[in-house]
């Protein structure tokens, strides 16, 4: 359906077991971020008219010469508004992921080296070794540095892990080198960050790790999952809370899904059941699929299924998860593949499809009414492009959506879609 005018305005418009006993390392000295302790993850701007109307969508061409094949949601900023993209390849291949650095103000895109070379660099290299996914977004923490993670997948099945596992890394913004902080068995497919802690998540067994910026130790806790299945992605919010899910197998055959909250301790303080997690369909059962922080420290997600949640903080100082039904109700199997609050209050938009329908949808969806209308994207063909989670802005609010071209069958490459409103 369409947006009419009155629907415009609408409302005025964890047992943790420690990996590292001990360090040899000395305490990292803090990097200053010029904005002080902020971390910024996300821009917001003012809504204008213009919201309520599918953006203009613009495609990058990153000019830095690598044979990458895909984004998979692999996106960030850092604190001067420049952008981050993982740039993923096919294992037997060139066995290796590429970071690119793109500056939204010059249109200029830097080349910032890639998972085996800085495997070499760090001497933990051997023959053979595959790390071909950054998979991971990128955040940029309170010490001054980005924090991702990257991953191999030979050897993996749906209960056993990748050979080479994953690896936690960091790097200065203007720093071609990485620094390597942890490897781990599984690969580590997300990551994020809260004040000193670093987080990341691994499969199988929905791992989660707690990386100390300060000690350099590490921790993690198995959050567990059924055999094959992983989240793509896992919420941390203002208070440093970590959610994640635990999807389990019943004795019927069916599978119950809870989201698992933890402490900063990295102790398990609340379960929340969610009712509708794992996709039917066959767009695959991605966990989270996409996710926004609001001003006010509240989040939304939706998973693979496009059922939508909103993580709320209550008054005494707890959590609540409310289920909001259906993203878009006139689709009901739709797959959200990106989820941005332009303002970070009133609303929630974002790139979608369903089985239903040829192409992409642009979804909007006013919190106060909690009513979505969208708008078909004639120029994204969902036949030829494979387009993943993203919560990347920049400083004009312009928003990053990835994923993969298939339009050349012998040679995939990665496709970034500007998502930009009209002035």
């Amino acid at each position: 359906m369409q947006i009419s005018k009155s629907v415009k305005m609408l409302s005025s418009l964890l047992v943790v077991c420690s990996i590292v006993a001990c360090s040899d390392k000395a305490p990292l000295e803090a990097v200053p971020v010029d904005t002080g302790s902020t971390v910024i993850d996300a821009k917001y701007i003012d809504i204008k008219d213009a919201h309520f109307k599918p953006p203009v969508f613009t495609e990058i061409e990153l000019d830095i010469g690598v044979p990458a094949a895909a984004v998979w949601g692999a996106t960030g900023r850092d604190n001067d508004g420049r952008i981050y993209f993982g740039l993923s390849t096919y294992k037997g291949i060139h066995d290796t992921a590429f970071l690119a650095q793109y500056d939204p103000a010059t249109g200029i895109s830097t080349a910032q080296s890639d998972t085996l070379t800085q495997l070499k660099r760090a001497r933990l290299y051997v023959d053979g070794m595959s790390q071909n996914k950054l998979h991971s977004k990128f955040f940029m923490a309170e010490d001054g540095y980005l924090y991702f993670s990257s991953f191999d997948e030979t050897g993996e099945t749906s209960t056993r892990n990748p050979i080479y596992g994953g690896n936690l890394w960091r790097k200065l913004p203007d720093d071609e080198n990485w620094e390597h902080l942890l490897a781990s068995d599984e690969a580590l497919i997300a990551v994020n960050v809260h004040g000193r802690y670093v987080y990341a998540l691994g499969y199988w067994d929905h791992v989660l790790y707690q990386y100390d910026t300060i000690t350099q130790r590490s921790t993690k806790l198995s959050i567990g999952s059924v055999p094959g299945h992983i989240s793509r992605n896992f919420l941390v919010n203002r208070k440093g809370h970590v959610f994640v899910p635990r999807v389990e197998q019943l004795a019927n055959g069916e599978s119950s899904t809870v989201l698992v909250e933890i402490s900063p301790s990295m102790a398990i303080s609340d379960l929340h059941p969610m009712n509708d997690y794992l996709n039917k369909g066959n767009f695959g059962s991605h966990g989270i699929v996409a996710y926004t922080n609001m001003k006010n420290g509240d989040a939304y997600f939706i998973a693979a299924s496009g059922g939508l949640y909103h993580i709320v903080e209550t008054a005494t100082g707890g959590h609540e998860l409310k289920y909001l039904g259906k993203f878009e109700g006139q689709y009901e199997n739709s797959y959200i593949a990106s989820l941005f609050s332009p303002d970070g209050e009133s609303l929630l938009v974002g790139l979608g499809r369903n089985q239903e329908t040829d192409g992409y949808f642009w979804y909007i969806r006013e919190l106060s009414t909690q009513v979505t209308v969208n708008y078909p994207v004639d120029t994204i063909p969902k036949k030829d492009y494979l387009l993943y989670g993203s919560i990347t802005t920049d400083d004009e609010g312009n928003m990053y959506i990835v994923g993969r071209d298939a339009r050349n069958r012998s040679r995939h490459r990665p496709v970034i879609i500007k998502a930009s409103y009209t002035q």
